[in-house]
This record gives C-alpha cells, sequence and structure tokens, in this order.
C-alpha cells in the first residue's frame, strides 16, 4: 500500500504484533496477552504475518477509501445496525469521564446467518454483516 499520510509502524509509536501463532497452531497465549496489552495502553496496534493477500487489503482500503469519501449524509444512510455493523459517526463512541471519539468508523464482523444459533441466542456483535453503497446510490 502506497499511502503517503500513514505514519510506518516502528514498534515505538504503534505495537506491532506477529500473527504467526494463529496459523500455525502454536499456543496463542502470549499473543492474546500481548493484544491485551496493546488494547490497554494504545487501543491500536499493526499486524504482521497475518496470511492476508495484499490484493485483499488494498481491495478494503480502496472501499474504505470510497466509503468515507463520500458526505456524512450519505454515509449516515449505513448507520449501525442491531448487530452493532455499520457506520458510526464522530462522536459515537464515549467513555466514562473522556471526551468524545475525534473518529468515525464502519463496523463489521463475522457475516452470520439469522438462523445462526449465536444470533438466535441474541449473542452480542453476533448477526448478519450491513455493507454500505459504495457506487454512489447507482
Amino acid at each position: 500500500m502506497n499511502d503517503a499520510n500513514l505514519i510506518p509502524p516502528t514498534g515505538k509509536n504503534i505495537p506491532i504484533l506477529d500473527m504467526t501463532p494463529l496459523s500455525t497452531g502454536q499456543n496463542i497465549r502470549d499473543l492474546a496477552l500481548e493484544v491485551n496489552e496493546a488494547c490497554k495502553q494504545t487501543a491500536f496496534f499493526y499486524v504482521k504475518n497475518h496470511g492476508i493477500a495484499q490484493s485483499t487489503i488494498d481491495s478494503v482500503m480502496e472501499a474504505s477509501r470510497l466509503f468515507f469519501g463520500q458526505p456524512v449524509k450519505t454515509r449516515m444512510l449505513s448507520i449501525k445496525d442491531q448487530f452493532h455493523r455499520g457506520y458510526l459517526p464522530f462522536g459515537t463512541t464515549r467513555y466514562p469521564g473522556q471526551g468524545p471519539d475525534l473518529k468515525d468508523s464502519y463496523d463489521v464482523g463475522i457475516d452470520l446467518p439469522l438462523d445462526d444459533p449465536d444470533v438466535i441466542a441474541n449473542l452480542p456483535l453476533h448477526g448478519p454483516s450491513s455493507w454500505p453503497r459504495i457506487d454512489g446510490g447507482k
């Protein structure tokens, strides 16, 4: 990906976590602890050795640029649903004692059908994905 606006990860500003244990069958306990610590300390982390094809990453980044390049009014047509999938405008996320966040986002998750046992059981964050239109509504 060639994006001059991105700060290259150094491991000093944002942790870089190696996902190799997920694909090799190694014990993931240490990795889980690293993810937990990164979330507590910076709330962000980069991953390496994740096995995702660069073409997939490039496609997702382009779709993201297209979606977030649309006017807020258009993004609001994809507002977060009951499964916590969809668009969250600026200031949506708030934590006790802190001001509203300074980002907007689009949440996705594992795309589960409505008849999946976990969806039927109303487990939090389980459900179908909600995908926005990014073609200008055509």
